[in-house]
């Protein structure tokens, strides 16, 4: 009887051990922002309804709708986030075996203006970010929504070794109380070859508030 009580025990100590392990790994990854691992959500994968655009799907989030190519993952519980300032990851969708995904997270920074609200998120990437230079800044729109569009290309480094230069694109936009991330990131020697894939899916934002 003992020894089957000292296996229950140690069996259930093993569950608790590998349950908590994406927590761990997700508190390291938003403290060592410059690195680009990828966590993966482990429940299905998630079923979108048909995009009125041909070869995509539409994700219907509780906060956004947007649509993605049907040959990419869609992870509906992403445990990332590319950004500079906190945010909470909404979802991620990511080309299989390559280093190429769009993030979109959101946050509720208050009653901020957009334009000094992107000016704290630029401090914040160049102050985390390895190899960080901004590229292009420019005015856009997400949502039919005003946004602040902002390229730059950073060093992809893990465990203090630098692998490959990124290149990024975020969008940034707020809308009642909300910011939203657009962020597309991908290997420099692939940004140009996915970014028109990327625009569609930027077409297709719309956020989903009261009286929108």
């Amino acid at each position: 009887m003992m020894s089957f009580r000292l296996a229950v025990v140690l069996t259930f100590t093993c569950f608790l051990i590998l349950s908590t392990s994406p927590v761990l790994a997700q508190i390291t990854h938003e403290e060592e922002a410059g690195s680009f691992l990828r966590f993966f959500d482990l429940g299905k994968p998630t079923s979108d309804s048909p995009s009125p655009i041909e070869g995509f799907l539409e994700h219907d989030g509780t906060l956004l709708q947007v649509s993605y190519p049907s040959n990419w993952t869609n992870e509906s519980i992403p445990l990332v986030r590319y950004t500079g300032l906190p945010s909470v990851a909404e979802v991620a969708f990511y080309v299989p075996n390559q280093n190429v995904e769009v993030v979109i997270s959101t946050e509720v920074p208050g009653n901020v203006v957009l334009s000094e609200y992107l000016s704290e998120e630029l401090v914040a990437l160049q102050n985390s970010l390895v190899g960080y230079k901004l590229g292009d800044s420019d005015q856009t729109k997400l949502g039919n929504n005003i946004a602040e569009r902002i390229v730059y290309s950073s060093t992809q480094v893990e465990d203090g070794v630098a692998y490959t230069q990124l290149k990024t694109m975020e969008l940034v936009s707020i809308k009642g109380g909300i910011s939203y991330f657009f962020v597309y990131r991908a290997d420099a020697s692939n940004y140009l070859k996915y970014l028109p894939v990327v625009e569609k899916m930027i077409e297709s934002f719309r956020f989903k508030q009261p009286g929108t």
